[in-house]
């Protein structure tokens, strides 16, 4: 039985899986990015996971010069701090081979702004390029989820080309070592469970890493 209940904003399905309107436990099979977050806070008792995508999040204007992104990020906070027995929010949104002020930027800005709104908590961050770069590091985890090599990328925040461009791009990357880009949501739960965070730490230290920081310190004292 859950008491608190951490939302989780994020792009796809891949990373957040389908199920947006049910608090889902490390019992229910949590998909990639909750499955994360689970773990970089201990996976702490009586705690549920609710995914939104983002894209979905509507704009609401809270002053001219924030952008978009940061406004849905606010906006985010909020619709959480409204939600029982919330008590955090994590958002995650991919680089996509933008300069780290459009993505990350922006979300701390408007992070930052939910603050003044709302008391909840908010730990954000941009995967470098994509969430799939955190998928690809640890060959261990990927021969769990189904690899039939130990391939795991030596430089994954390196694929910085556009998708289906010649492999040089994460999801590229990540559809080469299992087969098809089919049911990588699955595959990548399974990476998730197994990978070794401190290795993802630091083989992924301009995305996750960040990323890892700001869950365990903003989120953290909220679940213990």
């Amino acid at each position: 039985m859950s008491d608190r209940v951490v939302m989780i904003f994020g792009e796809g399905p891949h990373e957040i899986g389908r199920e947006y309107e049910k608090c889902l436990t490390t019992e229910d099979g949590l998909p990639a990015l909750p499955r994360l977050v689970d773990r970089l806070l201990g996976s702490p008792e009586g705690v549920s996971y609710r995914c939104f995508q983002l894209k979905r999040v509507r704009h609401v204007h809270h002053g001219r010069s924030r952008s978009g992104l940061a406004r849905k990020a606010t906006e985010a906070i909020r619709l959480a701090a409204a939600e029982e027995d919330c008590v955090g929010a994590v958002i995650a949104v991919d680089r996509d081979r933008e300069r780290d002020a459009v993505r990350i930027g922006q979300l701390r800005e408007g992070r930052d702004a939910a603050a003044s709104l709302t008391p909840i908590p908010a730990a954000v961050g941009a995967p470098v390029e994509t969430f799939d770069a955190w998928m690809i590091a640890d060959a261990k985890a990927m021969r769990a989820a189904g690899t039939g090599e130990e391939a795991p990328h030596p430089n994954p925040e390196g694929l910085n080309q556009k998708e289906g461009t010649g492999g040089n791009h994460p999801k590229d990357y990540a559809g080469s070592q299992f087969g098809g880009k089919q049911g990588l949501g699955a595959k990548y739960a399974v990476i998730a469970h197994e990978a070794d965070l401190e290795q993802l730490r630091r083989v992924c230290r301009r995305g996750f890493a960040p990323f890892a920081r700001e869950v365990c310190d903003r989120i953290g004292p909220v679940v213990v």
